[in-house]
C-alpha cells in the first residue's frame, strides 16, 4: 500500500483517443497538408497509420516525398491542426476522474504525439500544468507498436 493508503499511486494516460478525441482533427490537418503536395489522403489510409509517429506515417503514406516536401507537409499540418483545435473533443468523464484523483495520485501523460501538437490542446482545455510527468513522441527512440 502507498503512503496515502491507496494501492494505486500513479495514473498514466494516453492522449489521442483516450484523453482527447483528436482523430478527426488530425486526419483533416494531414489531408489538407498532403493535398498541398498533390497527395489525396483518404480516411482509410489515415486510419491504417493512426497513432504512429510522424516519421512512420510519412514512410507508409508518402515514401516518395523529398525531404523538403516532408518538411512542408509537417509545417502545414501543424498550422492546420492548430486551426482545428476547437473541433477536438475532450473525454470529459476521464478529465473529471483525473481532477478528482489528482489530490492523492501522481498523473502522467504518455503519447506518441509531439509536444508541439499536445501543448496547445492542453492549454486550450486548461490542462497544460496538470501532469506530473509527460512523455512525448520525440522523447522515445522507437515508437508504437514497440512498448
Amino acid at each position: 500500500m502507498g503512503a496515502n493508503g491507496n494501492l494505486v499511486k500513479n495514473f498514466i494516460f494516453d492522449f489521442d483517443g483516450t484523453l482527447f478525441f483528436t482523430k478527426k482533427a488530425n486526419y483533416e490537418a494531414y489531408r489538407r497538408a498532403f493535398s498541398d503536395v498533390g497527395i489525396m489522403l483518404t480516411e482509410e489510409q489515415y486510419s491504417s497509420v493512426y497513432g504512429l509517429r510522424a516519421d512512420d506515417l510519412f514512410s507508409a503514406i508518402a515514401p516518395m516525398l523529398s525531404d523538403d516536401q516532408v518538411r512542408h507537409v509537417r509545417q502545414q499540418k501543424a498550422n492546420y491542426y492548430r486551426q482545428l483545435i476547437p473541433q477536438i473533443e475532450p473525454n470529459i468523464d476521464l478529465i473529471h476522474f483525473m481532477k478528482w484523483m489528482k489530490h492523492t495520485h501522481q498523473m502522467a501523460l504518455v503519447t506518441t504525439a509531439s509536444k508541439a501538437n499536445v501543448m496547445p490542446i492542453l492549454e486550450h482545455f486548461g490542462l497544460d500544468n496538470f501532469f506530473d510527468v509527460s512523455v512525448y513522441g520525440e522523447d522515445v527512440v522507437i515508437g508504437k507498436p514497440n512498448p
